[in-house]
């Protein structure tokens, strides 16, 4: 693979090395241009530049890709399972091929820095919300000694433990002042999922971390039981809603391939386990429309992933040890 270069903010997305030639004939061909609604011409200079040099990809995957900015508990220079799975899953960028992402390369070119920034803004009151949701779900499911009656009914106290923990005002800017909006939002986005599913939830562990040294690390969310089958249980959050195919095409899936696979590894759970009657479930929260969503795969759908999944993690470890006769499968 090769990475993409946008100069002005210092942003990369991966694309396959056949899809080079193709990036030279965007560029070459103005393919970056539109038209607007009137038929005249809107030019866009090219902000990017194709990094195919070894050296400088191996930098950039150790400074942006590696872990090297996220909390303590993250080891330095070794990937997340959120990189494997989405950070470095490369863009089809021909034009021409059904399900190309050109869209989402004119999209990274042409956006202004003045919308780059508003975006931003966007992705970080999205990201405070999930924060804030995942807080009040990992408060329930640690919650082992109450009962499922009156756990249903406890989505205020979660959310008040929530809200006083230290970790949550640190992580969200000016909580205080912006609590009774993040309050209101996790009542209503999470009433239906306390009221309809939480009661199908035996909880094993909630936010494990686990570092496989020299191979990946990562959160998993919860590893339960729901439904009385074994499952490993991912929390999403958005503004917008995503079908079952989205959450496929988003790499989500191929996050439960990564995170089953690390419960194996860890030991965790057996090999037995991991392949009679185990599944993965996205629990899908939509903030702004406030419903929620629960999307099971089984395993055999899980494992579809498997060999993307390896070729991008296969393509890390080449990098980084700069080993390419030897082989790196999770």
């Amino acid at each position: 693979m090769y990475l993409l270069h946008r100069l002005d903010i210092n942003e990369h997305k991966a694309i396959h090395k056949e899809d080079s030639e193709i990036f030279h004939d965007i560029i070459k061909n103005n393919m970056f241009d539109k038209e607007d609604a009137n038929g005249n011409i809107i030019r866009y200079e090219n902000k990017l530049e194709l990094i195919t040099d070894r050296a400088e990809i191996k930098k950039v995957l150790d400074e942006k890709f590696s872990s090297r900015h996220r909390t303590e508990e993250y080891e330095a220079g070794l990937p997340s399972a959120t990189v494997i799975s989405s950070g470095l899953f490369p863009m089809n960028i021909d034009p021409r091929r059904n399900g190309s992402k050109f869209p989402l390369l004119k999209w990274f070119n042409n956006t202004s820095l003045e919308d780059m920034n508003a975006q931003k803004i966007k992705n970080k009151l999205s990201l405070d919300s999930g924060t804030l949701i995942h807080a009040v779900l990992e408060n329930a499911m640690n919650d082992v000694d109450t009962r499922i009656y009156t756990k249903k009914r406890s989505l205020d106290k979660y959310i008040s433990m929530a809200c006083e923990s230290p970790e949550i005002i640190k992580m969200i800017d000016n909580f205080e002042d912006r609590k009774f909006y993040f309050v209101e939002m996790v009542q209503a986005t999470l009433k239906r999922f306390f009221e309809n599913e939480i009661e199908y939830i035996t909880p094993v562990a909630s936010e494990l971390f686990i570092n496989l040294p020299n191979k990946i690390q990562g959160s998993v969310d919860l590893l339960c039981y729901y439904k009385k089958k074994l499952t490993l249980l991912d929390y999403k959050t958005s503004k917008g809603s995503k079908s079952r195919t989205q959450l496929i095409d988003s790499g989500y899936v191929r996050q439960l391939y990564i995170y089953s696979r690390m419960l194996y590894l860890g030991g965790y759970i057996t090999k037995k386990e991991l392949e009679q009657d185990f599944q993965g479930v996205i629990a899908f929260y939509n903030w702004n429309s406030h419903n929620s969503f629960i999307h099971e795969f089984t395993k055999e759908e899980i494992d579809k992933c498997k060999a993307y999944t390896n070729f991008i993690y296969n393509f890390y470890w080449k990098t980084m040890t700069e080993q390419e006769d030897t082989c790196f499968e999770l």
